[in-house]
């Protein structure tokens, strides 16, 4: 069985009880303040950072926020806030 496919297996069983997915430990959480601000909660830690994106790894992958002029406004262990123009937001293929 792929990781990929392990990965989905408790957010189904959450889908499958009508329960929110977000109840579950470790599910990274995206919420996206107009088009200039993000924050990532339940990450694992920046990959990589620099002024046209910023690569956090989290449960379910690699998520990438790219724009321009990007800056790390609050890093926590559970919460990163990342500001600048951001133009996208999505997780990296394995």
């Amino acid at each position: 069985m792929s990781k990929r496919r392990h990965r989905r297996k408790p957010v189904r069983f959450m889908e499958y009880l009508d329960l929110p997915v977000e109840t579950l430990p470790g599910i990274p959480k995206l919420t996206l303040l107009g088009r200039d601000t993000v924050l990532v909660e339940n990450h694992k830690g920046i990959l990589e950072y620099n002024s046209a994106c910023v690569r956090l790894i989290t449960a379910l992958g690699i998520l990438r926020i790219g724009g321009a002029d990007m800056e790390l406004k609050e890093l926590g262990s559970e919460l990163v806030t990342v500001r600048g123009q951001v133009e996208s937001v999505l997780f990296e293929m394995q």
